[in-house]
């Protein structure tokens, strides 16, 4: 009787040393929630869990992980979506392997930990692609974008400050009641008179600060558009054109319909 129940006694004491270590123990997944879990499952963080969220919750049968959609549809609310995403997360990591254990039958605990070594590589090769390839692709189609308006804006700036030069040679030669010659010569000096210039040659001159080249033409009338005009050369090779009208007084002018699209963008 005492050496039988020895023998009984120590019989139970391998059966919790084997509960811990998850050997030779009977296969007890994919009995259901209320199932016991071994301490070697359950106490391991599940990364595919994780990472893949409710996509490693359909190859593991624990559909509860679908709760993550919730968080998402709470992105609607600022910062509040990331958080419970980003605590459900960890819920599921924590809990990925007790669930995945209880919902799934598995061929041993050997097996087990090989599949979700594998989802846990899957879910960082996603979280690679997601955090480092998508943007630098994104970068990719964005920069042309971002290049072109940053140009466009730039042009416009250009365009805006010569015209604006334009205006004021026009309104301060009025003021100082000073009359260009209306050739394309006499137009490129009057201009240059008033402006900060080099490199002045026949009916062209480049401003000295912005290296913008200005071209006159004048058929000594500048009575309709087309007679007179001053093209303006940025350094972004954009041409504006500024027709030029002579006044009865003899004073140019510029009529606001000719500069507006330069102005307003």
């Amino acid at each position: 009787m005492a050496i039988s129940g020895f023998n009984s006694n120590q019989s139970t004491t391998n059966n919790v040393v084997n509960t811990q270590t998850g050997s030779n123990l009977a296969n007890n997944s994919g009995q259901g929630k209320d199932s016991p879990v071994l301490d070697i499952v359950s106490k391991k963080f599940n990364w595919g869990a994780f990472l893949l969220s409710w996509i490693w919750g359909l190859g593991n049968r624990t559909y509860i992980t679908l709760l993550m959609f919730v968080g998402v549809v709470l992105n609607i609310i600022p910062f509040l979506g990331l958080v419970v995403q980003l605590g459900l997360c960890i819920w599921f990591g924590v809990k990925g392997n007790t669930w995945a254990w209880q919902n799934k039958q598995w061929k041993s605990i050997e097996h087990f930990h090989e599949v979700q070594k594998k989802w846990a590589i899957a879910g960082l090769i996603v979280f690679i692609i997601f955090s480092v390839l998508i943007p630098i692709i994104v970068l990719c189609i964005a920069l042309p974008i971002l290049l072109t308006n940053t140009n466009e804006l730039e042009g416009s700036i250009l365009a805006h400050k010569a015209v604006n030069e334009v205006q004021e040679v026009v309104i301060m030669n009025e003021a100082f009641d000073n009359k260009c010659e209306l050739t394309s010569e006499g137009l490129a000096k009057c201009f240059s008179d008033r402006m900060n210039t080099t490199k002045f040659t026949g009916n062209s001159f480049q401003t000295t600060a912005t290296k913008d080249t200005y071209t006159f033409t004048g058929n000594g009338s500048c009575l309709n558009k087309g007679d007179c005009y001053v093209t303006i050369t940025t350094k972004n090779k954009t041409p504006i054109t500024i027709p030029l009208y002579a006044k009865a007084n003899g004073h140019l002018e510029i009529k606001s319909e000719d500069i507006n699209q330069y102005l307003t963008k």
